[in-house]
């Protein structure tokens, strides 16, 4: 049998393939590149934008355009997939949003949260809460002052973030700096913020008392927060010699006496489970984890003596409406966007809104 000598041919972006003839087959492989969804994205702009006039038209467009450029760049570098949602009237109405807003604005700080919030929108595939969460928060960041906001952000961090990995109190001091130590001085405290954030869907003023911050941390980080109790205690608790090497160590606050080696009873019960520690001592060691606990005026005098920037937030919290606000989902994805924003990375919003 004789074959005719194959020949190939292709043209624009197709993909050939050779068989017994010329087949020629057109894939976008790549599906739509970042100058595909500015070229939507733009077109959305101008398509919205031009029912201003005059100056105010040519000031809303660059301003649009500039929020583009820096949506599409976190896009990019964060999460390339979620370009291809850029056909979708949800992907389309919520960067129109941002767009919208920026424009209105002109806010540095307003736009790079509105930026990490809608890439974040962009990693939920399907309707979902997290979805629908999001794309309210981009209409709800907007009319919030950078007060409101900075509060949000101390709310969350302070009252629903855990920080599993901290090994003492000045530890505790740089977290809380880290996060939202270059907004505390921007918090607003009046009733009337608190009104508005509730009026807003970020949260509700509870009836009630609320929570000091010193009390917060006993129940979130009671491990570092001890006094410590003598070495002589442990002789009468029978615990083996290898629980003790594992699970007893020296107190973080006074060297010459013993605590859990837990941060608190989250942490403990994963120790527990992991070293295969019996019922009864198991029982023993969260007995002792619960006692030698600072009382409050301790503990504030010890966490101010490594982060005296705390001062007037710990007074403030105490005082107002700070205290007694507990946040929506909206609230959370709002503060925890500022916290992101401020330090370009932060534990993933799933965690709290799933």
């Amino acid at each position: 049998m004789f074959w005719k000598k194959q020949t190939q041919s292709q043209e624009g972006t197709g993909t050939a393939v050779q068989a017994t003839g010329n087949v020629i087959i057109t894939v976008n492989n790549q599906g739509l590149t970042v100058g595909d969804v500015k070229e939507i994205a733009l077109d959305v702009m101008r398509a919205n934008l031009l029912d201003f006039k005059g100056r105010a038209q040519e000031t809303a467009l660059e301003r649009g355009a500039e929020i583009t450029d820096k949506f599409l760049a976190k896009l990019a570098e964060d999460n390339p997939e979620g370009l291809q949602q850029a056909e979708t009237p949800d992907f389309q109405d919520a960067l129109f949003t941002i767009q919208k807003e920026y424009a209105k604005a002109g806010d540095a700080d307003l736009g790079d949260l509105l930026v990490d919030l809608l890439v974040d929108r962009t990693k939920q595939e399907e309707r979902n809460i997290m979805q629908i969460v999001l794309n309210e928060s981009l209409h709800t960041a907007p009319k919030l002052t950078d007060g409101q906001i900075a509060a949000l952000s101390a709310i969350f961090l302070c009252r629903y973030v855990q920080n599993n990995g901290l090994g003492s109190i000045a530890a505790l001091g740089e977290f809380l700096e880290k996060h939202i130590g270059a907004t505390i001085g921007k918090i607003s405290y009046s009733d009337s913020t608190f009104n508005h954030l509730e009026f807003a869907g970020c949260g509700t003023v509870s009836a009630f008392g609320g929570h000091s911050l010193e009390g917060i941390w006993t129940q979130i980080y009671p491990g570092l927060f001890k006094s410590g109790f003598e070495e002589a205690k442990t002789e009468g608790l029978q615990l083996s010699a290898e629980v003790m090497r594992r699970l007893i160590l020296p107190c973080l606050n006074d060297a010459t006496k013993l605590q859990v080696a837990a941060l608190n009873m989250t942490v403990l019960e994963e120790k527990l489970v992991a070293n295969g520690v019996g019922v009864e001592d198991a029982q023993t060691l969260k007995n002792l984890l619960t006692e030698g606990t600072y009382g409050e005026p301790e503990i504030r005098t010890r966490v101010l003596a490594v982060a005296p920037f705390l001062t007037e937030f710990l007074d403030r919290w105490k005082a107002t409406s700070i205290s007694k606000f507990s946040l929506t989902s909206v609230g959370m994805a709002i503060g925890h966007a500022n916290i992101k924003r401020i330090t370009g990375e932060f534990s993933s919003l799933k965690i709290w809104i799933n």
